[in-house]
């Protein structure tokens, strides 16, 4: 393998890191105060529907992205609805919308694109080669000639551990998922917390669907998403629920996920289907291994009830 060829596999790992890291933050965020979504899937599905439409007949990758963000908002608003205003089980709450979103993708684009022979194509987010950076040996062109959503994405990892970690307002969304009526004590609103956060969870998750439309395939299919909602999860419990160990989760299985392509390509005599299993062995190795000293927030999945004596 050349240096270009090993530049092109690690500049594509940062790549396929995207949607692992925004739907993982995304898990994280509502976890944070004790909302559970495990509708990532769906919601990425849905997410990458919208964002393929509305990029393909507008021409504009921003109102793409948007798209996705806000349908990721509407099934969050549906989340935190049922979850924090019915007080309904979030795991089951979580479950039907997943199959509601994967639907609502699927039946989104066949109404408006209908069964084609060959799917319709958009090009790919353009890259942004940064000044002088982008010279540096080795790691320049790997680093730093990334579309914008590579940088937001790191971006947003760092704001949100300033924010979780580094501020006495992160102190109070901490505090919520960890123990929501001493917070209700102290003044701090959480139901409004909930609802905010459930909805901030639930765009980033649309926006990893967006991105998996724009930003990797340049197409929509039914099975864009291939389990990767799912692997999310698995990479906030890793990262501890903290986002800077998300994006190392996130880089991690990007690799496995290319390194799965990169045997194909040299036609191993592996068949397809192992190889494909490859992702969600390691996912199921990492549960594992992670099992028995997971950080979770105490009251991940509990919905809170001034009114009642128990948790």
């Amino acid at each position: 393998m050349n240096y270009a060829e090993l530049t092109s596999l690690l500049g594509y790992i940062l790549v396929l890191m995207v949607p692992y890291s925004l739907a993982s933050m995304g898990i994280m965020v509502g976890g944070r105060v004790g909302v559970f979504n495990v509708s990532t899937e769906g919601v990425m599905l849905s997410g990458a529907s919208a964002a393929f439409l509305v990029t393909y007949f507008s021409g504009s990758y921003t109102l793409g992205i948007l798209s996705g963000i806000g349908v990721g908002l509407l099934i969050g608003l549906m989340m935190t609805f049922f979850a924090n205003k019915l007080k309904i089980d979030q795991f089951i709450v979580g479950i039907l919308l997943y199959i509601f979103a994967t639907g609502f993708g699927s039946l989104l684009y066949k109404e408006i694109i209908g069964i084609t022979l060959y799917p319709p194509k958009v090009n790919l987010l353009p890259k942004i080669k940064i000044p002088l950076l982008s010279q540096i040996p080795y790691l320049g062109p790997i680093l730093f000639n990334q579309d914008a959503i590579v940088y937001i994405t790191i971006l947003i990892a760092l704001l949100l551990y300033y924010l979780l970690f580094k501020t006495s307002f992160g102190l109070k969304i901490r505090s919520i998922g960890e123990n929501p009526r001493a917070a209700d004590a102290l003044g701090i609103n959480v139901f409004l917390m909930r609802h905010i956060f459930t909805l901030i969870g639930s765009a980033l998750m649309g926006m990893a669907g967006a991105y998996l439309a724009l930003g990797f395939t340049g197409i929509y299919t039914n099975t864009i998403v291939s389990g990767r909602g799912w692997i999310s999860i698995a990479i906030t419990i890793f990262g501890r629920w903290n986002p800077l160990w998300i994006l190392v989760g996130a880089l991690l299985f990007a690799g496995v996920e290319v390194l799965v392509y990169t045997l194909q390509a040299m036609e191993v005599s592996l068949p397809y289907q192992v190889l494909m299993m490859l992702p969600f062995i390691i996912t199921l190795l990492i549960l594992i291994y992670t099992s028995r000293k997971a950080e979770m927030p105490a009251a991940l999945g509990k919905p809170y009830d001034r009114e009642s004596f128990e948790e």
